[in-house]
């Protein structure tokens, strides 16, 4: 059994004229990019890594789809991983709200273990352009005054 555990906001400096919009959300769904994510994760603990976005319109369960891609630094490449994806409501926002050039995933924390079969989590910070903060302010005003 192994466990491969990191912390990576201290390697992830925020970009000037960037903050951080939310500070702990989790990649989704991948327990079913498992094999992906746990290399990832694995691989996270002694190379440089890093998270991109990529929108995926054409996904048939979400038009808002947007994937999470784990990069690893290689000796002359970047290697690109699928490892899930961006939670669907803030998808749908970043979608909708032609956010997707403002805003950046922020990796924080990658953990995976081996034992049955494998487990994997990948925690990551949403930040954006300060510019545009009030309108994910806006959206998770209209967001909290939705669930009251």
């Amino acid at each position: 059994m192994a466990f491969y555990k990191k912390v990576h906001t201290q390697e992830q400096p925020i970009p000037e004229g960037y903050q951080i919009y939310s500070p702990a959300l989790m990649v989704q769904g991948v327990q079913f990019r498992k094999k992906d994510a746990i290399k990832f994760a694995k691989l996270a603990v002694s190379k440089p890594v890093y998270l991109i976005f990529e929108r995926e319109p054409d996904n048939p369960e979400d038009k808002n789809a947007i994937k999470i891609i784990g990069c690893i630094s290689a000796k002359k490449e970047i290697k690109k991983v699928h490892i899930g994806y961006v939670e669907r409501e803030i998808a749908k926002w970043i979608s909708e709200s032609n956010m997707i050039e403002f805003v950046a995933p922020r990796l924080c924390k990658t953990y995976a273990g081996t034992k049955n079969g494998g487990y994997v989590e990948i925690g990551y910070q949403l930040i954006g352009t300060k510019d545009m903060k009030h309108k994910y302010k806006s959206y998770k005003d209209n967001v909290r005054s939705i669930h009251t």
